[in-house]
């Protein structure tokens, strides 16, 4: 048996996973903006639970933000405050005498989509996160990217660039579904979900044009980056995925936008497999991936 643990802004959850298979699962909720050592104090307490309950060979752990995957370091933006204070990795470590694996949160759903979901049997994948704004990371030679800082698959951090004056956003201002409700309301002033928006789109011309914007861009980033690591499959995560309009339109932009490069389209573009457990099931096999 494996402790999985999916570190979020929040919530935390920690599981028991035997075989890809969630046995157990404990969610420690937080109403406000909690702080690591807080959070590392209630995690290690569950965990101790778990021990005295289960036969535990190893803990892992998704995390937001910069992951050294090595030394356990974090850095980045996070909702979690004083994450410098605590290393997780080493601490837990030291407390439970078990091998103990972290990774980014983002790499863990890419990692169950490679194990057991849609990238499986795949050696090189372009795994993206559309969510609030865009993650996602890279697979080459069916082993996670990290690059030299461990900022590889940033791909939100990508610039799109807006008028002809040279204004730029990166492409989480203009691809993610904060963007698309945010704009759409700056736009027309009305209030509707991302879902509200995607249910309209046969309906509303104003749905089906702010729709149609984030498709465009979100094409460019699958086709762009399919140039550097020349994926066999790009695999699309959160909720949206799941919605079969979304992968229908984004299958077809980038098919129709790949004419432009003059090249012969060799990836499919996928939706994930797991959903909300993807993190949790990530972490829970991180040790095949080292």
């Amino acid at each position: 048996m494996k402790i999985a643990i999916d570190i979020g802004g929040m919530s935390t959850k920690l599981c028991i996973v035997n075989n890809l298979e969630i046995v157990k699962k404990e969610i420690i909720a937080y109403d406000q903006l909690i702080s690591a050592p807080e959070l590392y104090q209630l995690i290690e307490k569950q965990i101790e639970k778990f021990i005295n309950q289960f036969d535990i060979s190893l803990i892992g752990l998704a995390i937001p933000g910069i992951i050294n995957p090595q030394t356990g370091e974090v850095g980045g933006i996070s909702a979690i405050k004083d994450r410098q204070k605590v290393n997780f990795k080493v601490m837990l470590k030291q407390k439970f005498n078990l091998p103990v694996y972290v990774e980014n949160d983002a790499n863990c759903a890419g990692i169950a989509e490679m194990v057991s979901g849609a990238g499986k049997g795949s050696q090189n994948a372009l795994f993206m996160i559309v969510g609030t704004g865009i993650g996602g990371t890279t697979f080459i030679n069916n082993k996670i990217y990290h690059g030299n800082n461990f900022m590889a698959g940033e791909l939100g951090c990508m610039l799109n660039l807006i008028n002809q004056e040279g204004l730029y956003q990166n492409m989480s201002e203009v691809s993610g579904m904060y963007s698309l409700t945010n704009n759409f309301f700056l736009k027309h002033n009305q209030k509707l979900t991302g879902r509200e928006i995607y249910d309209n789109y046969d309906k509303d011309i104003n749905c089906k044009e702010a729709v149609n914007i984030q498709i465009h861009n979100l094409a460019k980033i699958i086709i762009n980056s399919s140039f550097v690591i020349d994926p066999d499959v790009v695999i699309i995560g959160g909720a949206v995925s799941s919605n079969p309009l979304f992968m229908k339109l984004l299958q077809d932009e980038v098919t129709r936008l790949y004419k432009l490069s003059n090249m012969v389209l060799n990836f499919t573009v996928k939706a994930c497999h797991f959903n909300n457990d993807a993190n949790i099931i990530g972490a829970s096999v991180l040790n095949e991936m080292n």
